[in-house]
């Protein structure tokens, strides 16, 4: 028997945007939160159960006040402190999107937490407590839920000029899946339908980079997640990452952040 399909209007069809990655989360109680530069080539999702803790981007200073959440796009510098004998539950998530051409940074983005969000945040917050492996999957979509919700929230203004196309995403999806190897463009232009010259221009509008720089972002993106904690070597993170060694490493990582990798894992205690 034929299928058919009829309907009386169509109203537009969109591709979905990029999805958020997620590079690391997790729940800590801050006594000491200080730091002059805490910029990154990723996004920052916060919140935290009580006042007590500051961000400063340039000459603003934003207090993280229970009961909202935070967004602090990639390339931002700000620095952090807190007051003295406090103590304050801090939940973080660190995240990438893929497709980001955002530009430096230069603000934070401070929503009130509607009952969906404190919900969210009170489940995982007790799964990262209990830390049963088992639930790591749904942990993994509440975290990605949270930030969705959060995103979503976004002035429609600030994606001016960004656009999702399917090309581009199967793109994104090979370069990530070989983020320890060499750039094949002749691969990477198949990927996206292209010849050679026409996906070099492609990749640059998208972007705002050449695909190699772009794969060094996502190399820095890879390091500063794994820095994030102690279970690696810097040795190690070189080789997991795709550098020849920890000097080289070490350069492009100095020139994407303005530190070095054991710098910027010093700063990195606390989200």
């Amino acid at each position: 028997m034929a299928t058919v399909l009829k309907f009386s209007r169509y109203y537009r069809h969109w591709t979905s945007p990029p999805a958020p990655e997620v590079l690391s989360s997790g729940l800590v109680v801050l006594e000491r939160w200080e730091h002059d530069d805490l910029s990154a080539p990723f996004w920052r999702w916060y919140t935290n159960d009580r006042a007590g803790a500051f961000v400063r981007v340039d000459k603003t200073t934003t207090e993280l006040l229970p009961g909202r959440v935070y967004l602090i796009p990639p390339r931002t510098a700000f620095a952090t402190w807190m007051e003295e004998g406090v103590k304050v539950g801090h939940m973080h998530v660190h995240f990438s999107l893929g497709l980001d051409r955002t530009p430096a940074g230069g603000r934070i983005f401070d929503f009130p937490a509607g009952p969906e969000d404190r919900r969210l945040v009170r489940e995982i917050g007790a799964q990262m407590r209990a830390g049963r492996g088992e639930s790591e999957f749904t942990l993994g979509f509440q975290v990605l839920a949270l930030v969705n919700r959060t995103l979503a929230r976004v002035p429609v203004a600030y994606w001016a000029g960004r656009s999702s196309d399917d090309r581009m995403a199967r793109v994104m999806r090979r370069l990530k899946a070989g983020v320890g190897e060499g750039v094949d463009n002749t691969l990477l232009a198949r990927e996206a339908g292209l010849g050679r010259n026409a996906f070099g221009r492609f990749f640059r509008a998208a972007t705002g980079d050449t695909p190699h720089r772009y794969l060094m972002r996502l190399r820095v993106e890879r390091a500063c997640a794994l820095l994030g904690s102690d279970k690696l070597a810097v040795d190690e993170i070189a080789m997991a990452t795709g550098f020849c060694d920890r000097f080289h490493f070490t350069r492009v990582f100095k020139r994407h952040l303005g530190v070095g990798p054991a710098e910027y894992r010093r700063r990195q205690t606390g989200g």
